[in-house]
């Protein structure tokens, strides 16, 4: 995580993770649609998660692939990421 930039791995039960297993925060997927040419998985999901606080966005392949995720644009005017609960 960078502020503006988060990485995690969707894993079972609406969480997200490390590459080493920690969690990290809640994850939701929001939609998902077919991606019937890819090698990687047949379906993209669209995810909303929250890690520590701050609100991400992305996509992943489904559980267990990797998640790269922005700051949520409602929260961008802010001088840095949105935390819950502040201004």
């Amino acid at each position: 995580m960078d502020g503006h930039y988060a990485t995690g791995y969707l894993g079972a039960g609406g969480r997200m993770h490390t590459w080493h297993g920690q969690d990290m925060g809640r994850a939701l997927v929001l939609r998902s649609w077919l991606t019937p040419r890819s090698f990687v998985s047949s379906r993209m999901y669209q995810v909303a998660a929250t890690i520590h606080g701050y609100h991400y966005t992305g996509r992943c392949g489904g559980e267990g692939m990797l998640w790269r995720g922005r700051i949520m644009a409602c929260c961008k005017h802010h001088t840095g990421p949105h935390r819950m609960g502040t201004r």
